[in-house]
């Protein structure tokens, strides 16, 4: 749980403090626009890949994998990020890495717990993690505004690393069940392909789909609507 509620931590963080960074550098909404289009748009295009990976390693390295990745990538854009275009990179690469961690997890949750406290598991996991969801982002922006983008960076880096740290100490056995393996586009594909046959799931995913893209721009414009106001630096 500890891992999961920094690796949400982490994500929600990692688009303000981006976001806030490259308006900093340049002043102009289209970089927010873009940074948070990688943030938060490729996490959506490529999430069936992302199973795909889950399906085929062992979930415990996969999600110590993405939180080793994301705190590389994260320490060093606070070392060394000075134009936009490495923050809008920044924000593409921690978006890729992250895509296995949601089904990595999840699988590695039914894994680990069993039937009969998995229920109880996820309700806490579930609670933790929309605690995280409310408080990253408002923290985020208050580090910011205290100590400046590199050291939000830095402390974001601290908390994946901490994540990896957590996820390696878990015991128990987290391999998938062997299948017979089809190519990965292929699978990725099929997983679209079911996403759109079950009626449910797929109104849902567009409904939200539909809420981000109008809500976006709000968010767009609010970011540099408070430095207006002297808030977040």
């Amino acid at each position: 749980m500890t891992s999961a509620v920094l690796v949400v931590a982490g994500t929600e963080a990692t688009a303000i403090v981006l976001a806030l960074s490259v308006l900093r550098m340049t002043g102009s909404t289209y970089w927010v626009s873009a940074v948070l289009a990688a943030s938060l748009g490729l996490a959506m295009l490529l999430g069936p890949f992302g199973g795909v990976v889950a399906d085929r390693y062992d979930r415990r390295r996969v999600l110590v994998g993405v939180a080793i990745a994301e705190t590389v990538i994260f320490a060093t854009a606070a070392l060394a990020a000075t134009r936009p275009w490495e923050l809008l990179a920044a924000a593409a690469l921690a978006a890729i890495a992250a895509v296995p961690y949601g089904p990595a997890q999840a699988a590695a949750v039914q894994s680990l717990i069993s039937d009969e406290r998995l229920p109880g598991a996820n309700a806490a996991l579930f609670g933790s993690n929309q605690v995280a969801v409310l408080v990253a982002p408002a923290a985020a922006g208050l580090v910011f505004a205290l100590v400046g983008g590199s050291a939000a960076m830095a402390a974001i880096s601290l908390a994946y690393a901490g994540a990896a740290f957590a996820v390696a100490r878990l015991h128990g056995d987290t391999r998938p069940e062997p299948e017979p393996r089809r190519g990965f586009v292929r699978e990725a594909s099929a997983g679209f392909g079911a996403l759109v046959r079950a009626r449910m799931v797929f109104t849902t995913t567009v409904a939200v789909a539909i809420m981000i893209a109008v809500d976006g721009p709000v968010v767009v414009a609010m970011i540099p609507l408070a430095g207006s106001f002297h808030a977040g630096g």
